[in-house]
């Protein structure tokens, strides 16, 4: 079930920019809960089947998907485009799917 559509946030500060040749429209991402995380209790990291991590579901947007994973559901996204030209902060948009 598709839940919405966003950008990585945070891409710059992480592995993304080393590999961003290598990723690709339609790329299955994983989505790991960080409650400890000192600057938002609801965050969600993004990484590449790989490990590779990306960033993190926008704070904007997170309420919603961390509480369905604080309750047991499953959440994945796939890469909906890479596009070097949006800059920085929005070249990955995603979409967030709750399997099952």
């Amino acid at each position: 079930v598709s839940l919405f559509k966003c950008h990585v946030a945070g891409f710059q500060y992480y592995q993304g920019p080393a590999i961003n040749l290598d990723l690709k429209a339609g790329q299955t991402l994983k989505l790991t809960r960080e409650p400890l995380n000192p600057h938002d209790s609801k965050a969600i990291e993004v990484f590449t089947s790989s490990g590779h991590k990306l960033g993190y579901v926008p704070r904007s947007y997170n309420k919603l998907p961390a509480g369905l994973m604080d309750n047991g559901h499953q959440l994945t996204a796939s890469l909906i485009s890479v596009s070097p030209d949006m800059g920085e902060y929005s070249c990955l948009q995603m979409s967030i799917l709750m399997i099952g």
